[in-house]
């Protein structure tokens, strides 16, 4: 029984040891299954007729690290587009967002005591300067007035017979029929009378305005608010009535990095800069403005100058308090090498760009000076007359051979063009 279990073994392990000779046979004379292969469904590579492994990949890499171009053979033409770089100048468009303040505002308020008997505008009137918003009791004010104008008809009686007084003392003087204290005692008469005329006229002048501050008018041209009294109300000195905002013209507070300051003053010395709104809607079309003003300084905690554009207004479509999207158009003298935008894509190291030469691509290190849409200014790394490509670069490695295609001209665009 012992005899027969020790064979039973011994033959096992004979069995495994000719399954794993076999097996390191098989291995031998057989690619192996790649991982891609398994997962993706894809065969097994193939041998080849003289029994080596095919080292090329289904993907078009080469295993000992060549690459494969379109077709199918290895280093064939990528097709590319390309565009031209021409030399030329780009206007500075500096994007930026701001909130749109109105050219005045004010909060309309009672200058006098009084109660309310009249409300002459709403909420949200559109008024012009100089309407009625609302009246208070003005029968105190009125009739201070007309105590004034009595005063005056009073005191300017006396006045008269004052003035009367003295051309008669003096007449009697010339005649040896009066004397000098006579006559200076009734230039003194006349005098005061004169003087109480006149604190009676300045009394009146006050009271006038106490009675025209019973009216509260709008100061200029402007969109009320609303209206925060009612009628009866008894407003104090200083009470709230409506806010009035004139936002014809309108303007947009913006705050621009520091470094842009010196290209700013210079565009601003040349003339008018431009502004435009980025309407949020497809369907409307921008506002135009000019940049009217730059602060005399710059914010030390954001190192950002304040700048206002100033927009016409009529019909209301920039409201004060709106956060406004808007670009900055400055003119500048400065050339630099003009490419499209595509052409230039984010690297390891900066900005890059592929040049076509010799119907090779060639990886350019660039750096950006500004980009204006669909235009970009590069300011190292090109030169006029460069081949760029603009579509195709997915495929591209440096010296990669490539087969170029002129781009289709960009519409109003002629600084960058098509390769001929």
């Amino acid at each position: 029984m012992k005899t027969s279990r020790i064979r039973t073994a011994s033959f096992a392990l004979l069995v495994i040891v000719a399954g794993t000779g076999t097996a390191a046979y098989v291995w031998r004379g057989s690619p192996p299954l790649t991982l891609s292969a398994a997962f993706e469904g894809a065969p097994a590579p193939q041998t080849t007729p003289d029994g080596s492994a095919d080292t090329q990949s289904r993907h078009g890499h080469d295993r000992t690290g060549g690459h494969q171009g379109a077709g199918g053979s290895q280093g064939g033409p990528v097709a590319v587009t390309t565009a031209i770089a021409r030399a030329g100048v780009l206007p500075l468009d500096i994007p930026a967002t701001g909130f749109a303040v109105a050219d005045q505002t004010t909060m309309l308020t009672a200058a006098v005591q009084g109660i309310v008997t009249a409300i002459h505008a709403t909420d949200g009137q559109t008024v012009k300067a100089g309407d009625l918003i609302a009246t208070l009791d003005d029968r105190t004010a009125r009739a201070a007035v007309a105590k004034d104008d009595a005063m005056i008809l009073r005191d300017g009686a006396t006045l008269a017979e004052a003035e009367t007084a003295l051309r008669r003392a003096q007449d009697l003087l010339a005649t040896n029929a009066g004397s000098q204290q006579t006559v200076d005692q009734a230039k003194a008469a006349r005098d005061t009378a004169a003087a109480t005329v006149e604190a009676d006229k300045a009394t009146r002048a006050a009271d006038a305005v106490l009675l025209e501050h019973t009216e509260i008018r709008a100061p200029f041209d402007g969109r009320l608010g609303e209206i925060e009294v009612s009628l009866g109300a008894n407003l104090a000195f200083g009470a709230p009535v409506a806010r009035l905002v004139k936002f014809d013209p309108v303007y947009v507070d913006v705050h621009l990095e520091q470094a842009l300051l010196p290209r700013l003053r210079a565009a601003l010395a040349k003339g008018p800069v431009a502004v435009t709104t980025v309407p949020d809607e497809k369907s409307e079309t921008p506002v135009e403005g000019t940049l009217s003003f730059f602060d005399n300084s710059v914010d030390p905690a954001s190192a950002t100058i304040l700048v206002k554009a100033r927009f016409d207004n009529p019909d209301g479509r920039l409201w004060p308090g709106q956060a406004v999207n808007l670009i900055v158009h400055v003119k500048t003298d400065e050339e630099r090498i003009i490419v499209p935008t595509v052409a230039v894509s984010p690297g390891q190291q900066g900005s890059v760009a592929y040049v076509v030469r010799d119907g090779k691509a060639s990886l350019a290190n660039v750096t950006v000076d500004r980009v204006a849409g669909d235009l970009t200014a590069v300011s190292v790394g090109l030169a006029a007359g460069d081949h760029v490509v603009v579509e195709g670069q997915a495929q591209l490695f440096d010296g990669r051979a490539v087969k170029e295609t002129p781009a289709a001209p960009a519409s109003g665009s002629t600084a960058a063009e098509q390769t001929p």
